[in-house]
């Protein structure tokens, strides 16, 4: 069994993920779940900082939280909005490491908990 404190850090392989990712049926079935965020750990800080594939897709990791076997992150980017992709993107991955679904969108859906302080003004991730 995997060690939750760790989160997904202990799950993702280091090529995951290694497609673009877009909101589907799956990532939107999620969006709409009630979820309660959590800080990262320093590890799943750590494993976000080193890892190849995922700072590519944002800048921070804001949130993480585990929920029906599954370990999902939030992460933020700086430049968002028209050209550019929308500010959070959110990724779930499965019990083995693998990259389940992952979605694109502007606004924390209001059925999601976030941890104090996670989210800052937009001047202040700059």
């Amino acid at each position: 069994m995997t060690d939750r404190r760790a989160g997904f850090a202990n799950k993702v392989t280091k090529g995951a993920p290694s497609s673009g990712l877009m909101n589907d049926k799956r990532a939107n079935e999620r969006l709409r779940r009630t979820v309660e965020w959590r800080t990262p750990t320093s590890t799943e800080q750590k494993a976000f900082e080193a890892h190849r594939t995922l700072k590519t897709y944002a800048d921070f990791l804001v949130a993480a939280v585990e929920t029906d076997d599954e370990s999902w992150i939030l992460m933020e980017r700086v430049w968002h909005g028209f050209p550019d992709p929308p500010r959070w993107i959110f990724i779930a991955f499965g019990p083995d490491g693998r990259t389940i679904c992952g979605g694109d969108f502007d606004h924390i859906p209001t059925n999601w908990t976030m941890p104090e302080g996670a989210i800052l003004p937009l001047e202040e991730t700059v």
